[in-house]
């Protein structure tokens, strides 16, 4: 499956609260260097998990969505399947 690059506007409809409606295997989208750009990506895995790329330690793993940093941090999500 190949994901296109997208506007990070458009990861969304107006109307969705991802916060409040996230699924087990939605992509979540955070941005970490540039304000409201979308540069790191994980997965959810529910009970406000996801998981994704540990740059620091070679692996993956989980991380929780209500963090502070990531809270600051997220930007959307998108469901594909």
């Amino acid at each position: 499956m190949v994901i296109e690059k997208k506007n990070t506007a458009d990861l969304l409809p107006a109307d969705y609260n991802p916060r409040k409606d996230l699924k087990p295997g939605d992509v979540v989208f955070f941005s970490i260097d540039t304000e409201g750009k979308a540069e790191y990506v994980g997965i959810y895995i529910g009970g406000d998990t996801f998981i994704a790329a540990r740059s620091s330690q070679n692996s993956v793993g989980e991380l929780y969505m209500s963090s502070s940093y990531w809270q600051e941090r997220y930007v959307g999500a998108r469901r594909y399947f």
